[in-house]
This record gives C-alpha cells, sequence and structure tokens, in this order.
C-alpha cells in the first residue's frame, strides 16, 4: 500500500540538472489530478504566478476546500507564489485545482518527503563564520520550487548544557543564533535551487551545546539536532606600549594558539583606525611562534583607538575557519601642559590686574562680607535667647550675660569698621594704582 504521497506540481525544465529529479509525471489536464484509493496522505506543492491568491482545491464530490476554510484533515500554508497542502484520507477520485497555476505545469508523484542536514563540525570557535547547507527531499532527491524559502521556516537554535569545566560563563536555556535561506544571499550561492544555506552567528560564550535545526511551517516540521562544542578564539590581538630611546612606540601584540591552529596556514588581517582619520592596515601572511609584535606606525596622537580584524586559518585536524577578532580599544591619553617660568610670571600679572579691578569696582566688596557675618551671629545669639533649651536658671542667666557681652562687642565692631574701612581702601587703591 502506498501509504505516503507527495504530489509536486511545478514547472516543467528541460535542463540536465533539473532532469534527474523525473521519477513519475503527469501532465495537467485543465488542472485536474487523480488521487487512488490506496492513498492514505497527500502533499500537493503547487506553484502560482507571483502575487496571485491561493489556490482552491474541488474534491470529487464538488466540496471546496479553501485556503482559510478546511477541515482538521487538512494543513495549508500559502506564500506568494507557493502552496503547500497536506491532506489525510484525501477521498479517492478526480480533485480539481482553481487558480492562477504556472503555465505548462505537471504533476510529480512523491512517496517520501525529508529533509536533509549537512553535520556541522564536532568543534566550532566563538564568532566562526559557517557555511552549512540543507534540503528537503523527495524520493531521495532535492526539492525544488521557485518560492519554496518563503513557505519554509528554518531556525537554529544553541542550547546550553552548562559545562563549567570550558568557561564558567556559560548561558544557560537556548538561543536562536541564525537560520537558512535559499534567497542567493549572504552564503548561499543561487536562489531557488533547493539547497538552503546557514547564516549563523556564533556569540555564545565557550561550551558544550546542543545544536537544533528546526525546519517547519503549517503543513510538517522537522528537527534536526546534534552536540557541539565552542571553544575560546585561538587568535586574540592587544596594545603593547613600550618606551624606546626615551620614545613611546606603539605596537599590536597578536596572540596565536599553536596547539589548535597549523600556524603555516594562519593568516590575519587588521584594521586599526584612531582620531582624526588615522587609519592602518595590517597584514598577516606568516606567522612565526605563538606570539608576534607588529608596529602601529600612525598611532601617536591622542584619543581612541581600535583594533579590529579577521582571522583565515587552518586548524591541526585540516578543517579551514574564518572568525573575527575580538575588537580591542585604548586611549592615548593628552600629555599634560609644560609650564615655564615666563606662564607662571604672567599668571601672577593677571591675578594682580583681576584683584585691581575687583577692587575698583566693589571697594568695600570683603567688609561687606564681614559686616552680613556679624549680623548672622547676632540673629543667632538673638534666636538662642528667645528660644533656649531645657536649662536651669543658674544656666540661663549665665547664657544671657554671655550673649549681652557679644552683642556689645559686636556693636563696637560693626562702629570701628564704619569709621576707619573708608580711609583704609582709599590708600590701598592708591598704592596699588602707584605700582
Amino acid at each position: 500500500m502506498i501509504r505516503w504521497m507527495v504530489i509536486f506540481i511545478s514547472i516543467w525544465v528541460s535542463t540536465a540538472s533539473y532532469a534527474v529529479e523525473s521519477v513519475e509525471q503527469s501532465a495537467l489536464l485543465n488542472n485536474r489530478f487523480r488521487i487512488d484509493y490506496m492513498v492514505e496522505s497527500i502533499t500537493l506543492l503547487i506553484e502560482r504566478t507571483f502575487g496571485s491568491e491561493a489556490v482552491i482545491l474541488v474534491q470529487p464530490t464538488g466540496e471546496k476546500l479553501y485556503f482559510n476554510r478546511y477541515p482538521n484533515t487538512v494543513k495549508w500554508a500559502s506564500g506568494d507564489a507557493n502552496d503547500i497542502i497536506m491532506i489525510r484520507d484525501p477521498m479517492p477520485g478526480p480533485w480539481q485545482i482553481i487558480g492562477n497555476l504556472q503555465p505548462n505545469s505537471k504533476i510529480k508523484i512523491i512517496s517520501k518527503l525529508g529533509v536533509r542536514v549537512e553535520p556541522y563540525p564536532e568543534t566550532l570557535y566563538q564568532g566562526e563564520t559557517l557555511k552549512i547547507q540543507a534540503a528537503l527531499y523527495g524520493e531521495q532527491l532535492p526539492i525544488r520550487m521557485k518560492g519554496l524559502d518563503y513557505l519554509v521556516n528554518w531556525t537554529v537554535r544553541l542550547v546550553s548544557l552548562s559545562d563549567e569545566d570550558i568557561d564558567n560563563s556559560f548561558t544557560t536555556g537556548s538561543i536562536t543564533i541564525g537560520s537558512y535561506n535559499d534567497q542567493g544571499v549572504n552564503f548561499d550561492e543561487r536562489p531557488d535551487d533547493g539547497v538552503f544555506t546557514a547564516d549563523l552567528k556564533l556569540l555564545q560564550p565557550a561550551g558544550m551545546y546542543l545544536l537544533q535545526v528546526n525546519i517547519d511551517n503549517p503543513v510538517f516540521a522537522r528537527q534536526y539536532q546534534q552536540y557541539v562544542t565552542i571553544l575560546s578564539k585561538p587568535i586574540k590581538v592587544q596594545e603593547k606600549i613600550l618606551d624606546v630611546g626615551g620614545d613611546t612606540s606603539y605596537f599590536v601584540l597578536a596572540l596565536f594558539n599553536e596547539v589548535d591552529l597549523d600556524l603555516t596556514q594562519t593568516h590575519i588581517e587588521l584594521a586599526v583606525d584612531g582620531p582624526k582619520q588615522i587609519s592602518e592596515t595590517m597584514l598577516v601572511t606568516k606567522v612565526f611562534g605563538n606570539e608576534m609584535l607588529l608596529p602601529m606606525s600612525k598611532a601617536g596622537e591622542p584619543g581612541n583607538y581600535r583594533i579590529k580584524g579577521t582571522a583565515y586559518a587552518t586548524t591541526k585536524q585540516g578543517r579551514e575557519v574564518v572568525f573575527a577578532i575580538d575588537e580591542v580599544i585604548f586611549n592615548i591619553p593628552t600629555p599634560p601642559p609644560v609650564v615655564t617660568e615666563a606662564d607662571l610670571k604672567k599668571e601672577e600679572e593677571n591675578r594682580k590686574k583681576r584683584e585691581l579691578e575687583r577692587i575698583e569696582r566693589d571697594p568695600y566688596g570683603e567688609y561687606k562680607q564681614l559686616l552680613n557675618q556679624a549680623v548672622k551671629s547676632l540673629n543667632d545669639l538673638i534666636y538662642a535667647w528667645h528660644y533656649p533649651e531645657d536649662v536651669s536658671e543658674a544656666e540661663e542667666e549665665a547664657s544671657k550675660s554671655r550673649i549681652r557681652e557679644i552683642i556689645l562687642l559686636n556693636f563696637v565692631a560693626l562702629l570701628a569698621l564704619a569709621l576707619i574701612v573708608p580711609g583704609i581702601f582709599k590708600q590701598k587703591i592708591k598704592r596699588k594704582r602707584a605700582r
């Protein structure tokens, strides 16, 4: 008995690459096809003209199935140019498709629908760029259909296994790191060729993970799982400042993990950006040892600098890896100003000039401040006299006596200031002008 059938309605393309897909085909006659009584489930992949509405299926009894109205035995996914419809226990007999199908469409019958995912490397590096491919398969052959990318959702997730032996900064739970596409963008070579290519960002902390690739739409769902280990980046850079003969020189110190990498096939490209549009590129094609000191010939201007780059390496196991090197930001501080004896003399002259201008502008300024302080002191004493704390009569009398003495002294001081200050200021101004 035929348990599963997939009816693929697509444009017949007479090219060598597509000819291998010919398994069982028959032309659509007025958009009709027939389902055998032995079929328990079918999946229809239908190509429409772009932007047209979803098709309508007419059963042998004349009953119609719509994209937004169908029984629970039907699952339906619709895009701008495609429909994927799965029907359990379909009614045997002739079926009719109503819609704007692609011209010269034919039926292809496939007995099994599956997914193949290219295995991931078991060991990965943080920040690594990967090109991993996958495809939907029927009869062991990839399914090609224009617009299929928009009908299938691909999601790649990492589930942390909390391996503290590798990195104590691991994350718990799961996180989405990317997806696959068949649009001819990023690492995908050609659009609509049935080969989906991953676009991933491995920014997670080092550790053990369960990698999951989920493929789904309203019609079907599949999952691929694999255990992977993410390691710290095997190449790091940092700034290095050296004093040579009294002159300060700036370098990039590149550190290589010679245990993981084949240094004879490891290369890095660095870019140094600084203030005032300073820019410098460094290319290392030959690595000698696990440390290299690279001079920054344009560094020296005070300000912030950024070092970033990309590594192209080969592991000891022969795997080619490409990853972004962690950025480094450092600052060259502005040197302190050099103060000469002439600068000090000029500053003293300016200070005296400002002082003279202030006295001429407000001759009684300092003494006004003294008078204000005296008045405030009197107010505080009067307040304390009228609002004493809980004290004995003898203490209260002694306090009153002290207050009277302070009031008298303040009065005498105010009187002296009023009589003496004007004369003092006049003499002070004359002396300063004479200088």
